[in-house]
């Protein structure tokens, strides 16, 4: 079943990026999300191009993960759902932040905020939050990127740690 064989693409894709195993990963989320979009899985190809862009920023590949971002956006768009519409801002606001793109970082992370708080979705919430502290880091008053900070930190030990906690401690330590 080619539904199956997406599913198990997209799985394949997580348990790769949870290892470490990027490359795999990288390719697992592709084969997975052009197979979805051929066969009209938008809801399994979206999250799954957000997912690959991720792994192209490990590689510093932030064009492509520009372009995965923008993929999956539309396609969380076309179906109108807002939380995968939230999910590839995300990814977006996390490429442009490792890329140093502060100005661009505050722009996508605050829209993914806005909504990440609408939906409630916390552990996106505190990533986002870090993002835009490290961003307005040469900017911003140090009381204003503290109170990101400690908002995010607040989120990642309500939530998981495990999820992104080392980036809000990260972030801190600038």
């Amino acid at each position: 079943s080619v539904e199956w064989r997406i599913r198990a693409l997209g799985g394949l894709g997580d348990a790769a990026y949870a290892e470490g195993y990027l490359a795999s990963a990288r390719r697992h989320f592709a084969e997975c999300a052009d197979l979805a979009d051929a066969n009209g899985f938008l809801r399994v190809a979206s999250p799954n191009r957000g997912m690959q862009a991720n792994c192209e920023v490990y590689f510093l590949e932030i064009a492509e993960a520009e372009r995965q971002c923008a993929l999956a956006l539309a396609s969380a768009r076309r179906i109108g759902d807002r939380y995968l519409e939230m999910f590839a801002k995300e990814c977006m606001a996390f490429g442009l932040w490792v890329a140093d793109r502060h100005e661009e970082v505050a722009r996508a992370a605050g829209e993914a905020l806005a909504m990440s708080r609408a939906l409630k979705a916390d552990r996106y919430t505190y990533v986002l939050l870090a993002c835009l502290a490290s961003a307005s880091r040469h900017s911003a008053p140090a009381e204003a990127m503290l109170a990101l900070w400690r908002e995010a930190l607040e989120l990642a030990e309500r939530t998981s740690m495990t999820f992104a906690g080392p980036l809000v401690y990260g972030v801190y330590a600038l």
